[in-house]
């Protein structure tokens, strides 16, 4: 990429149009914005140094790409001048739009003009830009009560919702926005369901697909749809196929193949960020037989069984003694069971490995060497106990009391923190209003706001811990269960170990492999906290 000279009126033009947005009229256009906006640099003889878009984007944050590349060319040094249609163009969330007007812009000697709204930084503070500011902020959180009130009457009728939505896999749209059955599409469905029914392993039905040259579910709707043209454009030939085992999974529980309509799968946050989070069961809407069924009954519920199937270990539970008791340290999750074939020595081998697909270290470990660690780890422990016994009871007449206080303190300081971040809310609001009316000098009102900003982030930080770590009235008698568990340890002494006792005793054994090496937590019930205090000398 040739790099650009820079001029002294280097010009940045920036356009954007959000969903909302796009339904005022033809002059709030991408097209009509670029066109104005260069009319404009060009009349003032002014060099367009590049135009930033970003289409369907909302206005309720900043974290757009072209606004986010604008900012790294602004940095670069790229860029001293940036047009806008209007101030609702740059963002309609107040406080962050007040943040590059009065604070970012200026200190980077970048002049910033909203065409309609007469706004040119040149001329120095613009009173009435900040009420702008606020408005377009309220027009956005509006228009989204209305579209979300307007959204949930439709769903409530167990209509689709309106818009540029991509039909579920298997069905297009017809002119009505209802679903029908997709010609091309649905019989890859029905065949997916068919074969996983029939107790195929979903490595055979990847192999089915990528052999009859099926495309992915992702790259039909780019072809069909253009959806994430950014994933797809100039994808290997062999990445169009290519099915994995979460999409084969989406496909064989989803009811809605059934005929079903599920409405509100999930919903948006907040209308500023357009970040989505799943909904409750009880927030979702369900409609039975509403479109043409794909699949019937027999086989959903077959798929189901087959699932369970899958999921249950087909390893006796006579060998199988730590189910659920092995975690990985890595993620947390609980390690599978396998009886496989090891590939550097060819013998067939029970181990326990992690099966999480998003964790980085791959734990495997060997089931002789979790009872080789058990042998010498347990005697060690009941070891301690029964030799500690007198100091841990006595310990435990006063481990209420002392938890007790310490968490006193820190609820103490949890109210007082919370409280001090209320008050500096307000007093940034007070300011804020103090700045619009003029009666704050901008040096004092930025260094105030930096320095109350800072307080509340580090303050957020410890509310936030304290949160965390905040524990209910405990109600546990501590002398009590430390009398139960030595019985236990003392029964324990001379037995052969079980799963049956090593459940009684061992929640969980935590495994973190670096390198070769393999290191083993393991944690314990009944007074795990107490002990370990105790072995701290807390």
């Amino acid at each position: 990429m040739n790099a650009k000279i820079f001029q002294p009126n280097n010009v940045a033009i920036y356009c954007r149009l959000s969903r909302e947005d796009n339904s005022d009229n033809e002059s709030s256009s991408i097209k009509n914005q670029k066109s104005m906006l260069s009319d404009y640099a060009v009349n003032k003889g002014w060099n367009i140094f590049n135009v930033y878009v970003d289409d369907g984007y909302s206005g309720g944050n900043f974290n757009r790409p072209a606004f986010k590349q604008l900012i790294t060319d602004v940095e670069d040094g790229h860029v001293n001048i940036i047009l806008t249609k209007d101030l609702s163009r740059l963002g309609r969330n107040y406080i962050e739009q007040g943040y590059y007007l009065e604070d970012y812009f200026p200190s980077k000697k970048v002049r910033f003009i909203a065409v309609n709204d007469n706004y040119d930084s040149i001329n120095g503070e613009d009173d009435i830009a900040p009420f702008k500011s606020i408005f377009n902020q309220y027009y956005l959180k509006d228009i989204s009560r209305k579209i979300k009130s307007a959204n949930l009457t439709r769903i409530k009728k167990g209509k689709l919702p309106n818009g540029n939505h991509i039909p579920l896999y298997g069905y297009k749209h017809d002119s009505n926005n209802e679903r029908i059955l997709d010609e091309e599409t649905s019989p890859v469905v029905k065949k997916i369901f068919e074969m996983y029914a029939a107790g195929t392993s979903s490595k055979n039905i990847l192999d089915y697909l990528y052999d009859h040259r099926i495309y992915t579910s992702g790259y039909y709707n780019y072809l069909k749809y253009n959806y994430h043209p950014e994933l797809w454009e100039n994808v290997p030939e062999d990445k169009k196929y290519k099915w994995t085992f979460p999409m084969i999974y989406r496909i064989v529980c989803n009811e809605e193949y059934l005929g079903h309509l599920v409405l509100q799968k999930k919903k948006t946050i907040s209308y500023k960020t357009h970040k989505r989070e799943l909904s409750k069961e009880d927030e979702k809407y369900y409609f039975a037989n509403r479109f043409p069924a794909i699949i019937d009954e027999y086989t959903f519920n077959r798929c189901k069984e087959m699932r369970n199937h899958k999921s249950k270990s087909k390893i006796s539970s006579d060998i199988n003694e730590y189910h659920n008791i092995l975690f990985c340290s890595s993620c947390g999750k609980a390690l599978s069971p396998t009886n496989s074939i090891t590939s550097w020595n060819q013998k067939r081998e029970f181990k326990y490995i992690c099966r999480c697909g998003k964790c980085t270290h791959h734990v495997t470990v060997l089931k002789k060497d979790v009872d080789e660690f058990i042998k010498l780890e347990l005697p060690n422990f009941i070891n301690f106990c029964i030799s500690n016994e007198k100091n841990i009871k006595k310990y435990a007449k006063t481990y209420k009391q002392n938890i007790t206080s310490e968490q006193s303190q820190d609820n103490t300081e949890l109210d007082r923190l919370i409280e001090r971040n209320n008050k500096l809310n307000k007093l940034l609001q007070t300011l804020f209003e103090r700045s619009v009316l003029g009666e704050l000098p901008q040096e004092t009102y930025n260094n105030m706001v930096s320095s109350y900003k800072k307080e509340f982030e580090e303050n957020s930080a410890l509310i936030d811990r304290l949160e965390k770590n905040k524990v209910k009235p405990i109600k546990k008698d501590y002398v009590l269960e430390v009398n139960e568990f030595m019985k236990f340890i003392y029964e324990l002494k001379d037995c052969v170990y079980t799963n049956e006792k090593l459940l009684k005793v061992i929640d969980k054994i935590f495994i973190l492999r670096n390198n070769k090496n393999l290191a083993f937590k393991i944690v314990y019930k009944g007074i795990p906290d107490l002990l370990e205090d105790y072995k701290r000398g807390k």
